[in-house]
């Protein structure tokens, strides 16, 4: 599954909102992306946590897209993801 593109004027990633739902669970230490998948009904992906941060940028890209799009996309820490996983 495809869940993000990358921008033609390379500001990021452009959300593949049909395909999937990418969300921030909001820890401790920063905000890690979680994916729910909306198309794979054989193997069904559930707030998958990912082990990755990002900012989201609602506003018009300059390539043209409305789409939201992820930017600064880090790794969090490994205790930080298990961490919250744990929470869970």
């Amino acid at each position: 599954e495809l869940l993000a593109m990358e921008c033609e004027a390379h500001h990021g990633l452009h959300i593949r909102c049909q395909e999937g739902l990418l969300e921030l669970e909001t820890a401790s230490k920063g905000a890690e992306l979680v994916y729910t998948s909306l198309t794979s009904l054989e193997y069904p992906l559930l707030r998958l946590t990912t082990g990755l941060a990002a900012d989201v940028q609602h506003s018009r890209c300059e390539c043209g897209e409305v789409t939201p799009r992820l930017t600064s996309i880090r790794r969090l820490p490994r205790q930080m993801a298990w961490a919250a996983a744990a929470a869970d």
